[in-house]
């Protein structure tokens, strides 16, 4: 490989957003750890004025996605007088505002001040949702809403805004840009799983100095099974992206770069042992090998894969960790035959169907045609464990309906409408992914937990499914179309 080569593939993977990036969350991470409270208020507020100002707006957004979802549970919320976080700010009358509420607020601010507009294909669809939430609101203040879960109310739909912000400030360019920020993350994010296994505490309480509240579940040993995850909704996208540009003629990543992306984004969800992330990635993968893996890339895929699992167990065969985990996540996905064979509990591995969607049941059946709504009991309720059951406690057999309905009106149109046969036509394949992405999001929502919805409770999960909504829009209306 001569000088040109190398400068060539190293800007397909690396630039210098990813080593700024880099830094700041190294910086970051020194401010909220081991600085004053008052400090990392004040730094934060620093970011923000940083984000406002810049023009990067892939940057922040990138940035901000990490900080959600940080490798290690880095930044995760803690009690709220853990002062080792990412700050609030109290305001008067003892209201407080989050770091995340700021940040899209500034965000929004920036779509507001932005002249261009780049067309959300599925305006309408969210339009009908909106103005269904409005009703729900008054619904849920009829039934009872105090102020607190009013605050949790406003905090749910607030990453909502996210539809009306990225078209504003996003462009293709800015997407891919986005996208190379992220991708490193995925290595990142498997080496601090790897590591919470062999030591039994994730990342942030080893920062912390704190002792692991569930080691018991996170240390890899004979017959137990980790069920340590990082940085999983990051990890999610960037599986979707990796095989978008893989299978499409863009040639702005190194293929076999794209493929250690998916493969390791493979083995992280694989290694959580979790089953229903499991099943949503092993029906994306299938996807890829039946609809995908044709012709010019078949030859290509199968050496790259062969060559792939030849490392894995090299490196299974290397540490006893990884193989014994290997192990206990295959036993724990063996409990599933249990299940079909009507055992609810999944050999005692399972409390969903016999304990926490029943208890959710016997309060939606008091109203099944519209559900609680937003009121207090629907918050006394509600579990995200549960994403169906949560689903019809919030919105009843009718919000159900509606819901369900838009999302398979999404699917088909990201799978069959004109839009996605023209590119796949001028592009390739890939663009299919993006249909297939919000199956595997159905099939988390129904088996692990709520991400489909008005309630989604990770920030970080509904800015994953926007991410892949967003993304097909923007690839499928040509830019002629998109720009006023």
């Amino acid at each position: 490989m001569n000088n040109n080569e190398f400068y060539s593939l190293k800007d397909k993977i690396l630039n210098n957003d990813n080593i700024l990036a880099a830094l700041l969350l190294l910086l970051t991470i020194g401010v909220v750890y081991y600085t004053p409270y008052l400090f990392s208020q004040i730094y934060f507020i620093i970011l923000i004025y940083f984000a406002y100002q810049s023009d990067k707006n892939y940057f922040w957004i990138a940035f901000f996605f990490i900080l959600l979802d940080a490798p290690g549970r880095l930044f995760l919320g803690g009690l709220e007088e853990d002062i080792r976080q990412i700050p609030n700010y109290t305001l008067p009358g003892g209201l407080s505002i989050a770091f995340t509420d700021i940040m899209t607020l500034v965000l929004f601010t920036k779509a507001l001040k932005s002249e261009k507009q780049y067309k959300f294909i599925f305006s309408d669809h969210f339009i009908l949702l909106f103005y269904y939430s409005i009703f729900l609101i008054i619904y849920s203040y009829i039934l009872g809403l105090n102020f607190g879960n009013t605050v949790h109310l406003i905090r749910i739909f607030i990453p909502w805004s996210l539809i009306f912000i990225l078209p504003k400030i996003f462009d293709k360019e800015s997407m891919e840009n986005f996208d190379k920020i992220l991708f490193p993350f995925v290595f990142i994010a498997l080496l601090t799983q790897i590591h919470t296994f062999v030591s039994g505490s994730y990342l942030i309480e080893i920062i912390k100095m704190s002792e692991s509240v569930s080691s018991s579940n996170l240390l890899v040993a004979q017959e137990q099974v980790s069920r340590a995850a990082s940085s999983p909704y990051i990890i999610f996208y960037c599986f979707i992206k990796s095989l978008y540009y893989y299978f499409s003629d863009n040639n702005r990543f190194d293929q076999i770069y794209l493929f250690a992306i998916a493969a390791c984004s493979i083995l992280s969800i694989f290694l959580t042992a979790t089953r229903g992330w499991i099943l949503a990635f092993t029906f994306i993968l299938l996807f890829v090998l039946v609809k995908l893996v044709r012709n010019k890339y078949s030859i290509q895929f199968g050496k790259a894969t062969v060559f792939t699992m030849v490392i894995f167990l090299f490196a299974f065969n290397l540490s006893p960790t990884l193989k014994t985990q290997t192990v206990n996540t295959v036993n724990r996905l063996s409990t599933l035959r249990a299940l079909f064979y009507g055992d609810l509990t999944a050999d005692g591995t399972l409390s969903r169907l016999d304990y926490r969607g029943p208890r959710v049941l016997s309060k939606y059946i008091e109203k099944p045609i519209l559900g609680w709504g937003f009121s207090n009991t629907f918050y006394d309720y509600r579990d995200q464990h549960v994403g169906h059951h949560t689903m019809l406690l919030n919105v009843g057999i009718l919000g159900f309906v509606i819901l369900n309905t838009i999302l398979l009106l999404i699917i088909y149109q990201m799978y069959n409408s004109e839009e996605t046969l023209k590119v796949i036509s001028e592009h390739g394949k890939g663009i299919i992914i993006f249909a297939i992405s919000l199956i595997a999001v159905f099939i988390i929502h129904s088996s692990s937990r709520s991400f489909w919805g008005f309630v989604i409770p990770n920030y970080a999960a509904k800015l994953t499914l926007i991410l892949f909504l967003f993304n097909y829009s923007l690839i499928a209306v040509p830019a002629h179309k998109n720009t006023n």
